[in-house]
């Protein structure tokens, strides 16, 4: 493994484990319903959406090559949805109130596809 490859994978490592962190303070969605709770709670993703943002754009202004920025990236975002599934996979009940909360906060996310676009419109992998 190339020393550049493997400081990339340290950085990411030290990045992910940020972002996991920051989605344990959501406390596994528990309570959401709770208008308190939902409040935190979508600050949290909202913080989640900014720092992921805010890592395409530092890697966009370095050296990386547009198919290894997304590949990092999407390393990233990933772990945050991949953990956050987990964590409503694990919720014993789901009521109506809480789901639509749930709703809006994986909306908080979903512009994140477009991170994974290239500003002429075509992603790398087309």
């Amino acid at each position: 493994m190339s020393r550049a490859v493997h400081s990339l994978t340290q950085i990411q490592d030290r990045r992910k484990d940020v972002l996991l962190e920051l989605l344990g303070a959501a406390d596994s969605f528990a309570d959401i319903g709770s208008s308190d709770t939902f409040d935190q709670t979508r600050t949290i993703i909202e913080q989640l959406f900014k720092d992921l943002t805010r890592h395409a754009r530092d890697w966009s202004s370095g050296t990386l090559s547009p198919s290894a920025r997304i590949a990092a990236l999407g390393t990233l975002v990933d772990a945050v949805l991949e953990a956050m599934v987990a964590q409503v996979l694990q919720l014993d009940d789901i009521p109506e109130q809480e789901s639509h909360h749930l709703a809006q906060l994986c909306a908080v996310l979903t512009p994140l596809e477009d991170l994974f676009v290239e500003q002429d419109g075509v992603s790398d992998d087309q």
